[in-house]
């Protein structure tokens, strides 16, 4: 098994392709940001949400991290295309995640 740098995880020949199809897909795409990885599954606390917050996170999620290191370690180059689906629990108008949130979310953008 070698050591290999996770600086930069995503392949930057996948981006571009991945935003390209959705945006053809007529989805909201933002390009870029600091993603953070929990274990799941779980939801975060208030505490950590904040403190996702505070260091700058863009998005928190429960996969990626594992992915990324195993196809970094092999060599495959590697890109997610993902849906964000809540506020996590800090948005003070926003409902708190809840497993039944994310499924109303994802319920909506089927096709």
């Amino acid at each position: 098994m070698a050591h290999v740098s996770l600086a930069k995880p995503v392949c930057p020949r996948l981006i571009d392709p991945f935003v390209e199809a959705a945006r053809e897909a007529g989805a909201t795409v933002h390009r870029g940001g600091t993603y953070v990885n929990m274990e799941g599954p779980q939801f975060s606390t208030r505490a950590e949400s904040e403190l996702y917050r505070q260091w700058g996170m863009d998005v928190i999620g429960m996969t990626n991290l594992t992915e990324a290191r195993l196809a970094r370690e092999a060599e495959i180059c590697y890109a997610t295309l993902a849906m964000v689906t809540d506020y996590d629990c800090w948005h003070e108008t926003k409902r708190a995640v809840s497993g039944e949130g994310v499924m109303e979310v994802v319920r909506q953008y089927r096709t």
